[in-house]
């Protein structure tokens, strides 16, 4: 039966993992998802690390395997986790490019990883894997006035890493099923369970169609401590000194500090708008936010460097 909800990369992997050990078992499919979460972790390590040093990244690394449901979807056979790691990747790409990169080679290289990444979140759920992604990168080229960053993104080999693997997928998609399936994928899987509506064309029905369980506005809200765990008390003073920094920037301080300013709101902003936009959703469910856990953890992990670990 055909599957439309999702692109198939995650099941993909499954199955080559399936492939590799001749084993088809539960444990080799949730290794999968084990590995996409090693890669979270590991890209939070090298961001905290790069950032405010190796204490830094080694407690955000500890803080995002200990959250509850980044833990729980570490090790479930659920595609959410992959998105997560592609996001991470994605976004730490971002942060390299916009940072850290030097010579011109190297950003280009560094771009491209950021939209290889960002097409393999499309390709393990479609537009809503890349969610996480064009919104974070937008707010924050917005709220700083960053044009010019905003439009160095728009390169074309770059971008061309993103557009030649999403629509080689898309072509076979409409070659496999026509208007319908891409009806059912770009509508009814993505406007359809925003609004939790289900919309069908005249004359053609699927055997399973979901547009999610509609939850109140402040489901998320309500479960921040089962999302961030232990690190959700301290977000909003993380969110808070980083969104001080941005609005009164000190002048006297050394220019080269602007870096950690830049990556102190990209990292609030990637933590909590997310949250706030998914809530007018009227499907929700904490994996959607996955991907909000490691910027948290990082954050979180940067605060407590400064304010409560000893020197």
């Amino acid at each position: 039966l055909p599957f439309l909800e999702k692109p198939p990369l995650y099941y993909d992997l499954v199955a080559a993992a399936y492939a590799v050990t001749g084993s088809i078992t539960p444990p080799v499919a949730r290794f999968v998802s084990i590995a996409f979460g090693a890669i979270a972790v590991v890209t939070a390590l090298s961001i905290g690390c790069r950032w405010a040093g190796a204490r830094c990244g080694w407690i955000a690394a500890l803080i995002l395997a200990g959250m509850p449901e980044f833990y729980k979807y570490s090790h479930l056979i659920v595609l959410d986790i992959a998105v997560a790691a592609f996001v991470t990747l994605a976004m730490g790409a971002f942060i390299w490019w916009l940072l850290w990169s030097v010579r011109p080679g190297h950003k280009e290289a560094v771009l491209c990883l950021f939209y290889l990444a960002t097409a393999a979140a499309f390709l393990t759920k479609g537009l809503v894997g890349v969610f996480h992604i064009v919104v974070v990168v937008t707010a924050f080229c917005l709220i700083g006035r960053r044009w010019s960053t905003f439009a160095g993104l728009f390169r074309p080999l770059p971008m061309l890493f993103f557009a030649a693997p999403v629509g080689v997928w898309v072509l076979l998609f409409y070659r496999e099923g026509g208007v319908p399936y891409l009806h059912e994928h770009f509508i009814n899987n993505v406007i359809g369970r925003f609004l939790g509506i289900q919309f069908q064309l005249s004359d053609v029905r699927f055997g399973h169609t979901d547009v999610g369980t509609p939850r109140d506005w402040w489901f998320y809200l309500g479960n921040v401590l089962r999302i961030f765990g232990l690190a959700a008390p301290f977000l909003p003073l993380a969110a808070w000194k980083a969104i001080r920094r941005e609005a009164t920037p000190d002048r006297n301080e050394d220019p080269s500090h602007s870096s950690s300013h830049d990556l102190s709101l990209l990292l609030t902003v990637w933590a909590l708008l997310p949250l706030v936009l998914l809530s007018f959703s009227a499907n929700k469910e904490t994996s959607y936010v996955l991907p909000s856990c490691v910027a948290t953890a990082i954050l979180v992990a940067w605060w407590l460097e400064e304010h409560v670990l000893p020197h």
